[in-house]
């Protein structure tokens, strides 16, 4: 489960260092496909938000995967900045829905 979340992780990662760049140099050609794109892209990233604060991470050779030490590990250092890149996107998805 866990690897197939990491393999869309780099599909959408990919993704969005693709897309963002060249929407701002050159403008959306089609809103259809690319909007469906967005949306999903976004919900997952929607998704990602909780289920980091499951996910195990490495501290001293050892994975943690004590809930309360990933919980407080993942809010100090990447939640807030994720949390911020998501209702970015959820503005910029709206934005565009009424364009």
């Amino acid at each position: 489960n866990r690897l197939m979340w990491d393999l869309i992780t780099v599909v959408i990662v990919s993704y969005d260092c693709v897309q963002f760049p060249f929407e701002f140099v050159f403008g959306r050609t089609d809103h259809t496909i690319l909007s469906a794109v967005d949306f999903s892209t976004t919900v997952f990233w929607t998704l990602d938000l909780p289920v980091s604060f499951f996910t195990g991470y490495h501290s001293a050779g050892l994975v943690e995967v004590r809930l309360k030490e990933i919980a407080r590990h993942y809010a100090k250092r990447w939640f807030v900045l994720d949390l911020i890149a998501v209702l970015l996107d959820w503005l910029f998805l709206g934005v565009e829905i009424r364009d």
